[in-house]
């Protein structure tokens, strides 16, 4: 057995290389379009992320509504009480999975238009801040 190093692409790798005698396989050329010598190489193009499409707050942002159609698991909230932003205010199922949805703004809880259990829709407005 031979220990090697190898350097691929400025990396530097450290085999273990053991000579093979007897019934080892013939060695394969490749063949096809691996045989052709490669004269340019395909250019990159880098990713630009795509914006993701959102469904706006109506009536000023004082509005939350469900950004995908699912049922609603969890209503953390009652009216009246006091968010902050960024706080959890409803979970919402969709597609197996459990999404919290969060307040946009500061304030106070004036209205819930969901009940636990209900489905809603993508859009529908679940509960008013003021």
């Amino acid at each position: 057995m031979k220990k090697l190093k190898i350097t691929i692409n400025n990396i530097a790798y450290i085999v273990t290389v053991e000579e093979e005698t007897g019934n080892a396989l013939p060695a394969v050329e490749p063949h096809g379009c691996f045989n052709r010598p490669v004269t340019s190489r395909p250019s990159i193009l880098p990713l630009t992320p795509k914006p993701v499409a959102s469904i706006p707050a109506r009536g000023g942002g004082n509005e939350i509504t469900a950004p995908m159609p699912g049922v609603v698991l969890a209503i953390r909230c009652k009216e009246g009480d006091i968010v902050n932003n960024g706080d959890v205010v409803l979970v919402l199922e969709a597609m197996k999975m459990e999404n919290e949805i969060t307040a946009k703004k500061a304030g106070h809880i004036k209205e819930i238009k969901v009940k636990e259990g209900q489905t809603a829709s993508a859009g529908e407005v679940l509960i008013i801040i003021e």
